[in-house]
């Protein structure tokens, strides 16, 4: 999920309580995808959430590494 710039009340009104019923990816400013392995090359530092935790970083990847985990319902 990419989110583009949203100004801080839209992300506030709009946005976030979007994310809590589950249509964010409706927002205009919002793009996604899926994929097995992503590459983000950038020159400053871009802000970034890793399983809720938030990163800053320059170059990353990200992949999908199959039956890594059991999850259990």
């Amino acid at each position: 999920i990419i989110l583009h710039a949203v100004p801080k009340l839209d992300l506030l009104f709009r946005l976030l309580p979007a994310v809590y019923r589950g249509a964010h990816l409706s927002h205009p400013r919002v793009s996604w995808s899926r994929a097995q392995r992503v590459r983000i090359s950038a020159s400053d530092l871009v802000r970034t959430e890793v399983d809720g935790e938030p990163t800053a970083c320059g170059d990353v990847e990200f992949g999908i590494v199959p039956r890594a985990i059991s999850v259990i319902v």
